[in-house]
């Protein structure tokens, strides 16, 4: 599976995120949470994606709504992500934030874990240039550290964790948002039942109504030919949508 933590400031430059990320797989990936400070400065949003294919070197798309140049956005904006190989299944997620802050470490709500052997992951955001993320919390793994930060370890017992990660603020105070995320290998493949399931998450919903889209429009590849006609478009989604809204997933042309 894939995890991309993104974090943005929507009132600079880059704005809000638009959603839903992509990457070059043509796989839609499913938000899993969004957090933002009480003053508005920072927004953090998670995102997963099931089956992938291993081996690949994805480019990842994280879009936000800059008026002046949409898409991609270097502008108070960043976007990391990590490959987790053998877990399928979401178990826990929690997100916080700081306002104004100047300390030196940043720690995350508390989850409390369901199975045995998950894969607990935390990811850093901040909402301007100063300073950064430098080092993993005591006892985790760093995996890379930045404008962002990123860590992880495995927890072989059921129980409550938080994580902690280390930065530094250079000039000035800076709101931060940290998400706090648990996974774990399911029996078999996360259930997918409909092809109108476009992220392949299980459920057929209005994330895979904007996947269908997106490989309509061309700015996916298509991955998802509901009707069976060598191509996506409108009527693809349209099946989406009938799907989504609780009828049949008609695959026929």
């Amino acid at each position: 599976m894939l995890l991309i933590g993104s974090g943005t400031n929507p009132n600079a430059s880059a704005g809000p995120f638009t959603g839903p990320s992509t990457f070059s797989e043509g796989n839609v990936m499913s938000s899993i949470s969004s957090f933002t400070t009480s003053d508005g400065l920072e927004n953090q949003i998670l995102w997963t994606a099931y089956n992938i294919n291993g081996g690949d070197n994805p480019t990842i798309q994280c879009n936000t709504a800059n008026t002046v140049n949409p898409g991609p956005s270097k502008d108070y904006a960043g976007c990391y992500y990590v490959e987790i190989t053998g877990a399928n299944t979401l178990d826990q997620v929690a997100q916080s934030g700081q306002i104004n802050y100047s300390g030196s470490t940043l720690t995350s709500p508390t989850i409390t874990t369901t199975q045995p052997n998950e894969v607990i992951v935390c990811i850093a955001s901040k909402s301007n240039g100063d300073g950064g993320f430098t080092s993993a919390g005591s006892g985790w793994n760093g995996l890379a550290f930045g404008s962002q930060g990123i860590e992880y370890k495995v927890v072989s017992a059921i129980g409550s964790y938080s994580c902690s990660m280390n930065l530094l603020v250079n000039n000035s105070v800076s709101d931060f948002a940290i998400a706090i995320a648990s996974f774990y290998k399911g029996s078999g493949s996360p259930p997918t039942t409909s092809p109108c399931d476009v992220n392949k998450d299980g459920f057929t919903n209005v994330a895979d109504v904007q996947g269908e889209v997106i490989q309509a429009l061309g700015s996916a590849p298509c991955a998802n030919d509901i009707n069976q006609d060598g191509v996506c478009n409108v009527i693809d989604v349209q099946r989406v949508v009938n799907a989504a809204l609780g009828g049949s997933c008609v695959v026929s042309p």
